[in-house]
């Protein structure tokens, strides 16, 4: 169960890692050299919820991934919080739940079992499984078997990896909205001001830059 939780762990980690390279792909930091006009009413907080960027939300998860980092992103600190508490609470059901599972005996096979370091506290037990029978060879795998556990971790220990599976699923998912209404919001609500529009354009590969103007009647 305890490696169950790791894999879920490492499995956010690699995929934030596969989203932030995709995304590494558009320079981001290029797009900081422009100076572009802002407008004189414009707050600060505005301008940084027009220039939050997907991308960057994704690298910081890879870097620290843990739930609530793109909520911290987006500027959300509250909810942030609250997915970090759940995000402990998740993993401290799982340890007392841990603490509390009692080992009962092995678990029955209907196949033949082989035991490595009988009776000792390194006792491993494989079920002897035959896949594959040529002529007079047969080909067998072998398949770790667990024991019974008793106790009141069968409950909190799932209960503590759903947890961590919803306190991630709901920073990513709706750290994601958050950032893309906030930006949209900010460019409706300045672009019904703008009766022309201009767009720089930088290619600092090609060292080449334009403008494109617009201008609506």
């Amino acid at each position: 169960m305890v490696n169950t939780v790791k894999n879920i762990t490492l499995l956010f980690f690699f995929i934030g890692i596969l989203i932030a390279q995709d995304n590494s792909r558009i320079n981001y930091y290029s797009k900081e050299i422009p100076l572009y006009p802002v407008p004189e009413e414009m707050t600060f907080e505005e301008y940084q919820d027009l220039n939050r960027d997907i991308g960057v939300a994704f690298l910081k998860m890879a870097l620290m991934p843990i739930p609530g980092t793109i909520h911290s992103y987006a500027n959300e600190p509250k909810t942030a919080k609250k997915l970090r508490r759940l995000f402990a609470g998740g993993w401290l059901s799982i340890l007392v739940g841990a603490s509390m599972m009692e080992e009962e005996d092995w678990r029955e096979s209907s196949y033949p079992i082989t035991i490595i370091n009988e009776n000792t506290s390194n006792e491993i037990r494989y079920e002897v499984i035959p896949v594959e029978i040529t002529g007079t060879d047969t080909t067998y795998i072998l398949k770790e078997l667990d024991k019974h556990y008793t106790g009141g971790g069968n409950i909190l220990m799932p209960l503590g990896i759903g947890m961590l599976i919803y306190s991630y699923f709901y920073d990513l998912h709706n750290g994601v909205k958050i950032i893309e209404q906030k930006r949209h919001s900010v460019r409706f609500k300045y672009g019904k001001q703008l009766k022309f529009s201009l767009r720089p354009q930088v290619d600092l590969f090609s060292h080449k830059a334009a403008i494109n103007f617009s201008l609506y009647f």
